[in-house]
């Protein structure tokens, strides 16, 4: 039985530093049956060159004048033709099991329309500087998507029917995978798996890490929408319970993660003014956990702790 074909969309703006290497951990993954569509975003440098370098056919060379980053990834999906289209950033690496777990994945999992994976985060010589611990139940990024972004752009696999069915990135405000994972979120489950699948570079030059200050005031505003516009998460004491016994099992980073995600969601229904959500919840909170009490406090004293963007709402 052939094997899904998988596109990996890829946008480049004079990534010539870092390309190569981004380039061949595609390439060189363990999942074959894929194609790597390079959209080159108006480059000034030797990007091109550097692309046009390779003998691969899988790899797909498309050019356009400088549009930005979520334009430039909507014509590499415009251009795909997989069954399962997969992000990669121009200065990042991809494990090379990456591609085969997450179709693996997707295929066992046939109601989940995107899966994303936890990753390092690595400095401009490829030294370990971070690591990012993602939850990975549906039911948990449905209530984490309220409180921050819960996947890694470039570690993200979806669906071509999910694209097919919610659109594409939104080419106006510059958070185009927040408001994309939202919206997937609306129609379908999503996922992560617990391992460190990518290396995620920090660079003040890469195309898809822009200043976090700059998107804060974009970032709070989607996060008011989330609020006005999505049903409110679900949950009971039991089930309150069984993800923090889950989380237990994968390790401390990710129970920690767990207990901060639920504590975010309690301060962000108060700051919201959905006060009865709210109590409900700390009730259902410090019955399952009194590690939760540790949590809020630590999340009121400082709002941007673990990574949540509660300072502005």
């Amino acid at each position: 039985m052939k094997r899904p074909l998988v596109s990996v969309v890829m946008a480049v703006y004079n990534a010539q530093e870092f390309l190569n290497i981004a380039i061949d951990s595609i390439l060189l993954q363990t999942y074959k049956n894929l194609e790597l569509v390079v959209v080159d975003d108006g480059s000034t440098d030797n990007s091109v060159h550097i692309i046009k370098n390779y003998s691969d056919r899988r790899l797909k060379y498309i050019y356009q004048k400088n549009q930005g980053l979520a334009a430039a990834l909507n014509t590499g999906i415009r251009a795909a033709m997989g069954k399962y289209i997969a992000r990669m950033d121009a200065d990042d690496i991809s494990d090379s099991s990456r591609l085969e777990k997450q179709v693996k994945f997707l295929e066992k999992n046939k109601d989940v329309g995107l899966v994303g994976t936890s990753f390092y985060m690595i400095d401009e010589n490829g030294g370990v500087i971070d690591h990012s611990y993602n939850l990975d139940r549906p039911q948990d990024l449905r209530a984490e998507i309220f409180v921050r972004n819960p996947f890694g752009h470039g570690t993200v696999m979806l669906r071509r029917r999910a694209i097919d069915s919610i659109g594409f990135y939104n080419t106006v405000e510059p958070i185009e995978d927040y408001e994309m994972w939202w919206r997937v979120t609306q129609k379908f489950k999503t996922a992560n798996l617990p391992e460190d699948l990518y290396s995620w570079r920090i660079v003040a030059s890469g195309m898809s890490h822009g200043s976090s200050d700059k998107r804060q005031p974009f970032i709070t505003s989607l996060m008011k929408k989330i609020w006005q516009q999505t049903k409110l998460p679900s949950m009971s004491l039991s089930q309150i319970k069984e993800g923090l016994t889950h989380y237990q099992s994968e390790g401390t980073a990710y129970h920690e993660q767990y207990l901060y995600m639920l504590a975010a969601l309690y301060l962000s229904a108060v700051k919201m003014n959905r006060r009865l959500y709210a109590s409900k919840l700390l009730v259902k909170l410090l019955l399952a956990d009194k590690s939760f009490r540790e949590a809020i406090t630590e999340l009121r004293r400082n709002p941007r702790s673990h990574n949540y963007n509660l300072a502005n709402l």
